[in-house]
């Protein structure tokens, strides 16, 4: 029973500003209707220990019905245990009544058994009152397991947006890895002017990909590079370099982006064109978007397959719609010979 009240300082805030609220809506209510010093005459030692009880009511169903209740997943349970707690505490609060007579002289719980008040009429004005703390005990721990829920759902699926992230890092393309490994092997061999620049890009790309992107936002400056480097030892394996178009249009400065996102795309360019086909990307920043256009010639051999699928795109998807949900709006599509993406998402300041 007790397990669910943990020693949360926050969650025991909650409960005290909450008890707290009622008491002074009820003195509040108290001194509008018969006045201050008639509301402080009538605060007695029975109207506190009547709040207590109140108390242990709302508990009694808030803890411990509620408890059993959804660790049964009962309605049977739940309606037994109800009844049960409610009779408990009637049988509490008659007991405590005439447990305390003797010291105060009187009656002083309200209403419990008195001379002049059948028994039967007691019992039953104490189903109806304790049916009301029974209620409310109920509602606000199903809205609390509500909240929790939503609030574990929403852990989950970081957690899990954090997890696609990581494999997608992870997912080094091995096919991209191998030729440019190969490309640059080939430009050291020829002792060509460009492989140390190479080695540097490909350096930096794996660094980015491993650290850098290891948060939830990064620099758009950061993100372009990255792509920058990736295009640049992409077209070291093609003939017609002029064919690959990269245009960054707009202030990228003290934007931020989700790490990543936009790779998937041109990746797909690069593998589902050929060496002498054009590939076509455009990033632009306008009216508080971020914009990415990519287009390829559809090579012959994947003419007839679905260029727009595999685990790269479903993961960016995925990531699109936790990150930016109702944020983004992306248009995959084919135009006579080649793929088009268009992919626009609300900036991160």
């Amino acid at each position: 029973m007790i397990d669910y009240i943990k020693t949360n300082k926050k969650n025991i805030l909650y409960h005290i500003l909450g008890w707290i609220t009622i008491v002074l809506f009820i003195l509040f209510m108290t001194v509008m209707a018969r006045g201050l010093k008639s509301a402080i005459k009538t605060l007695t030692i029975g109207n506190i220990i009547d709040f207590v009880v109140m108390q242990i009511e709302f508990y009694a169903y808030y803890i411990f019905v509620m408890n059993i209740s959804l660790k049964r997943r009962s309605f049977w349970v739940f309606f037994f245990t109800s009844w049960v707690t409610l009779f408990i505490i009637i049988g509490f609060k008659i007991g405590l009544s005439h447990l305390l007579k003797p010291i105060f002289g009187v009656f002083i719980i309200s209403p419990t058994y008195r001379p002049e008040v059948t028994l039967s009429n007691t019992i039953f004005t104490n189903i109806l009152l304790g049916g009301f703390f029974a209620f409310w005990g109920v509602v606000v721990r199903f809205i609390v397991e509500w909240f929790r829920n939503e609030k574990q759902k929403e852990t989950l699926k970081q957690e899990n947006l954090k997890s696609e992230l990581m494999l997608l890092r992870q997912q080094v393309n091995p096919h991209f890895l191998f030729n440019t490994l190969n490309n640059i092997y080939s430009l050291v061999y020829k002792k060509d002017d460009i492989a140390p620049d190479s080695v540097l890009k490909l350096s930096s790309i794996m660094r980015y990909m491993l650290y850098d992107s290891n948060t939830d936002f990064v620099d758009c400056k950061e993100e372009i590079d990255y792509l920058t480097n990736y295009i640049e030892l992409e077209k070291l394996r093609l003939v017609n370099k002029e064919n690959v178009i990269l245009l960054v249009d707009g202030d990228c400065s003290n934007c931020k982006i989700a790490p990543m996102l936009f790779i998937p795309f041109i990746e797909n360019a690069f593998k589902h064109g050929n060496q002498k086909n054009e590939i076509s990307i455009k990033i632009s920043f306008a009216d508080n978007k971020i914009n990415l256009h990519c287009s390829n010639i559809i090579s012959d051999k994947t003419a007839s397959k679905d260029s727009c699928g595999g685990i790269g795109l479903t993961n960016v998807k995925r990531r699109l719609n936790l990150i930016y949900p109702n944020k983004h709006n992306l248009k995959i599509e084919t135009v006579e010979n080649s793929y088009v993406v268009d992919l626009s998402v609300n900036q991160r300041h």
